[in-house]
């Protein structure tokens, strides 16, 4: 199993009126070297289940280190044959999608969690070379 990182148009965490199906919804985490695509930005909207998702990873605004993320919906997925297994997770080689690593601060290296799955419409090479990664908490 691995886990599948899908992000929701609910920006705030009031938002989700119930649990999904399966999975979970998390709020609260930021986004370093990039942000996400919301409103007009974020394109077409999909479903994932019953939970409407949309957006992509998009260069970050100046002076906006850590803008924060919507909701995420996470839900374990069984490994596909095609997937690589490495010592942080499973790499998915689809040119649509960043595997993006979580860290619980801002430290990275021992605070690594696990690899999200984020779409995006730029080539994958772009945001590791920008370092982008997802924190769950601030310095502060």
């Amino acid at each position: 199993m691995s886990v599948e990182t899908n992000v929701t148009t609910m920006i705030s965490a009031d938002e989700p009126t119930a649990y999904p199906e399966d999975g979970m919804f998390v709020h609260g985490m930021s986004m370093e070297g990039a942000r996400w695509a919301v409103g007009d930005e974020a394109g077409d909207p999909y479903v994932v289940g019953v939970t409407p998702c949309a957006g992509h990873i998009v260069d970050s605004k100046l002076k906006q280190l850590l803008p924060p993320m919507p909701v995420l919906y996470l839900k374990a997925v069984p490994v596909q044959p095609s997937w690589i297994p490495t010592s942080v997770g499973y790499l998915r080689q689809d040119p649509a999608v960043y595997d993006c690593p979580v860290y619980t601060t801002t430290f990275r290296g021992p605070t690594y969690v696990y690899l999200a799955t984020l779409k995006t419409i730029d080539p994958v090479h772009k945001w590791t070379l920008a370092g982008v990664a997802l924190i769950m908490q601030d310095d502060e």
